[in-house]
């Protein structure tokens, strides 16, 4: 009984390091780390936490995340996540960001990004963000990525449901900033975002957009970009 037993726990833990198992690559330009499962999406949001910031990645297969739950996106604001992540022309469906009873800032399959590049990506879901009685407005909701500073952004499209009670709404990204202490007209801080079209509906109270909720002095570049969906 205690070698069964020894066996179900052996097994368990077997199991749990092959579902959270490093991708194939090395997480640079050259050798993006490969990410074809929500697990796979999972490990790389905690890499990039935990471990390196600049981590790159390159999707090899469409991708569901509706059993992940609730997705907390990839970077924060105290740790952004600044490396490139290519689509490579796949499909991340079933991101439910919902925190109808939370005040949460920087919603998006992307939480906070800085110089970091994205392309070549389709994704569809759901990010609600609610106020919640006595707390502050909620700020930066989108599907792909809620704050960016000096990142570019290529090729992606969004569809789905957005809504927030607070500010910088948008269909791609929330809200689009720089940093204080660096010069707007530094073409490195500036953000750009081409290519891109939003399916997406967007509801929120102030400085909402179908692209893009609002640059915040950022002095991004739109180009070929179109907004398919009802904005609100």
């Amino acid at each position: 009984m205690k070698k069964f037993k020894f066996y179900l726990t052996w097994m368990g833990l077997m199991m749990a390091l092959v579902v959270m198992a490093k991708p194939a690559g090395e997480g640079t330009k050259e050798s993006p780390f490969l990410l074809a499962t929500a697990d796979d999406m999972s490990w790389f949001r905690t890499y990039v936490y935990d471990t390196d910031a600049k981590a790159c990645a390159k999707l090899t297969a469409d991708i569901d995340l509706s059993s992940v739950g609730t997705w907390m996106g990839i970077g924060t604001e105290t740790r952004p996540y600044q490396g490139v992540f290519d689509g490579d022309s796949h499909r991340i469906k079933g991101v439910n960001m919902n925190f109808a009873n939370v005040n949460q800032d920087n919603v998006g399959l992307f939480g906070c990004a800085r110089y970091a590049v994205v392309k070549n990506l389709s994704v569809s879901g759901t990010a609600v963000v609610g106020l919640v009685s006595g707390g502050s407005i909620a700020s930066g909701v989108s599907l792909l990525m809620g704050r960016g500073e000096g990142v570019t952004v290529s090729h992606v499209s969004v569809s789905g449901n957005i809504a927030g009670s607070g500010r910088y709404v948008g269909g791609v990204v929330g809200l689009l900033t720089h940093s204080p202490v660096i010069a707007t007209s530094d073409e490195k801080n500036r953000s750009s975002i081409a290519d891109c079209v939003s399916y997406a509906s967007v509801t929120g109270l102030d400085f909402v957009g179908g692209i893009a909720g609002d640059a915040y002095y950022a002095m991004p570049t739109l180009e070929r970009c179109a907004n398919r969906g009802q904005v609100h």
